[in-house]
């Protein structure tokens, strides 16, 4: 089953792109202070393709690159994996054994500098370490959770001499430390579980003191903002490394003894442990690290003693394969295929922030909103995308602007792109929790056509399809996500897609929250227009858009359209939930100047209050959305 669902994915891949680099595992060698490589799609080795620094100790995938840190040379080298070499390199303090690192933002990273109980704010652009927070004793492991970075602080301050574990909550946005909160001794890692809390793995002292999973809430029992250690679980034995499945199931990796080593496994929601010392499950010898393949459903794991990197079937509990790779293997970490072209819209070209934006997500714009949505076995109608690494809010009226460089949307068969938004269906309820967008298309960027919408029925609108799947995202059938066909406006091939969120949970009736955007994929492309490829067809225009005057107004503003040909014109008012407020003008018109005036008031002729409305504009199915302001 595994075999046919990789090989799918191949398929679907290779519709769309031409893959430059394949779907690469890449493999850390400590002692040797290499990179080796495995082609994940051909199932081959690459050994020793790039020299380290001394004692490197983690890498990290983000944005196409591999980032190596080295504690030794106390550096971070930042590598191109196309060209397999080391573009730059970024210094940190001398001395300071910068042991884990994780991105905060686009262009920022923390690293943990354990012999300077400090985590250092690195700025990659500038190449230079602009700040150090201050934290607890040792700090080693992290994780960054959308606004929050959790650090675990051994407390290490000798050979086997460990003072009291704890974990500093830091906001990212403010680069300050909430909270320290206590935990057993020597905590190491710590990981985000679908039971809405955080697992930190307090190893031992590797003597008296035997592994405990430490469970940590944010919240109290009436959901006020408490961080604490809410439970603790016995595991034994001195684990080093864990993951956690989209199922809840938590997996350790203990070095082992002389039979191998051990792979411990608990379930959060039972809050049993299912393999524990007493009946691991056995893996390479000198066990170290783990990493979660969320495409196939797959655990690696790497032998430092034997240089070996086992992949582990998480549905059979079983070892599939060993690879041998070079001196000391230790991190791992999966590079997703890097293609010369894709479907994926490849700009953002506008982004105007709505009313009350929440800035979720800012950090790590515009990534975050281009390319295909993280693929994870886990995401499916009822656990959708949510960290502010996957997607950014617009906030209450927000715009953004989209365009496809490489390629153009071009109507085919059924839907024509899809947008991703982490609408989901909630436990409690069967109604999916909608978060609607209005969606607009464009060749030039200047002139639009909006889908034809229903704010009661919500079609024609993004944001009310929860995703089944991101396993394979360009087949709809499979993804979910909202579809759009261009047949429907009618045009037949588009560049530039708009989405204006009108979702708001305290205006709307319907509690309709704000709009998420994840990614927006063509389903049907070809290559660019200015390839010669295919020939620019005009897009229907039965009127330019000028904007009403005055705006912002009080008590009234005027609508002109400046008519290119005859037909029905019909404008419609709407809010920014969605509702619609009143029909202001349809009628059989001719070509020439029009003006309509809008009295700021409703269909009972009641006035409306302050705030932002929608002026839909329709003839000939040529729409426009316009956006005026009223203030009492």
């Amino acid at each position: 089953m595994k075999q046919i669902r990789l090989l799918f994915f191949m398929l679907l891949l290779s519709q769309y792109a031409t893959a430059a680099v394949p779907r690469t595992l890449w493999v850390e060698n400590s002692t040797g202070r290499t990179l080796s490589l495995l082609d994940l799609e051909n199932d081959k080795i690459e050994n020793d393709v790039l020299q380290l620094g001394l004692y490197p100790n983690q890498i990290v995938v983000w944005q196409n690159k591999i980032y190596a840190l080295c504690s030794g040379t106390a550096e971070i080298m930042v590598i191109d994996p196309q060209k397999k070499v080391v573009e730059e390199r970024i210094a940190l303090p001398m001395g300071s054994n910068p042991y884990e690192m994780a991105f905060v933002g686009a262009t920022r990273c923390y690293v943990t500098l354990s012999l300077a109980n400090s985590v250092a704010v690195v700025d990659v652009k500038q190449k230079a370490v602009i700040e150090q927070i201050p934290v607890g004793t040792a700090p080693q492991g992290l994780l960054v959770e959308d606004q929050t970075a959790f650090v675990t602080n051994t407390g290490l301050r000798g050979w086997s001499d460990y003072t009291q574990g704890s974990v500093s909550l830091i906001d990212t946005g403010s680069d300050s430390v909430i909270v320290e909160i206590d935990v057993p001794t020597n905590p190491q890692a710590v990981v985000a579980a679908p039971d809405y809390r955080y697992y930190v793995l307090c190893t031992g002292d590797y003597a008296q003191q035997p592994g405990v999973l430490a469970a940590m809430s944010l919240y109290d029992a009436n959901w006020n903002y408490h961080p604490a250690v809410v439970d603790t679980f016995l595991i034994g034995g001195a684990p080093g490394d864990l993951v956690c499945t989209g199922s809840g199931k938590i997996y350790m990796v203990d070095w082992g003894d002389t039979r191998g080593g051990r792979l411990y496994k608990f379930d959060v929601f039972s809050g049993e442990l299912e393999r524990g010392t007493a009946n691991p499950l056995r893996v390479i010898q000198g066990a170290t690290r783990l990493c979660y393949d969320r495409v196939m459903e797959d655990l690696y794991i790497s032998g430092f003693i034997d240089g070996v990197v086992q992949r582990f079937d998480l549905q059979t509990d079983t070892i599939e394969q060993s690879y041998g790779f070079g001196d000391g293997a230790q991190d791992i970490a999966i590079l997703e295929a890097i293609s010369d072209t894709d479907p994926w819209a490849d700009e953002v070209i506008a982004f105007s922030p709505g009313e009350n934006w929440s800035g979720f997500g800012a950090n790590h714009f515009p990534y975050n909103v281009l390319g295909p949505p993280t693929r994870d076995a886990a995401v499916s109608e009822y656990n959708p995308s949510y960290k502010a690494s996957d997607i950014l809010s617009l906030g209450f009226g927000g715009e953004i602007i989209l365009r496809f460089d490489n390629n153009i949307v071009c109507d085919g068969e059924g839907a024509d792109f899809l947008v991703f938004e982490n609408c989901f269906i909630s436990w409690f309820s069967p109604r999916p929790v909608v978060e609607p967008a209005i969606v607009a298309v464009s060749q030039d960027g200047e002139h639009w056509m909006t889908f034809p919408f229903d704010t009661t029925t919500l079609q024609g609108l993004a944001g009310v399809t929860p995703v089944r799947s991101t396993q394979y995202p360009t087949v709809p059938d499979s993804s979910g996500a909202d579809g759009f066909d261009l047949a429907d406006l009618p045009v037949d091939w588009i560049r530039y897609i708009r989405l204006t969120d009108i979702g708001n949970n305290w205006r709307s009736s319907e509690k309709h929250r704000d709009f998420d955007l994840d990614a927006v994929v063509a389903v049907n492309s070809r290559p660019d227009v200015a390839s010669g490829v295919a020939d620019p067809l005009p897009m229907p225009q039965a009127f330019p858009l000028v904007q009403n005057y005055p705006n912002p107004f009080n008590p009234r503003t005027t609508i002109k359209v400046d008519l290119q040909q005859s037909g029905r014109l019909r404008i419609d008012i709407h809010n920014l939930a969605g509702q619609h407020v009143v029909q202001l003008f349809d009628e059989q018109v001719q070509p020439g100047p029009t003006a309509v005036i809008w009295h700021g008031d409703d269909a009972f002729h009641q006035p409306v209050p302050s705030g932002l409305y929608l002026a839909r504009i329709s003839m000939n199915g040529d729409c426009h959305t316009l956006k005026m302001t009223l203030l009492r």
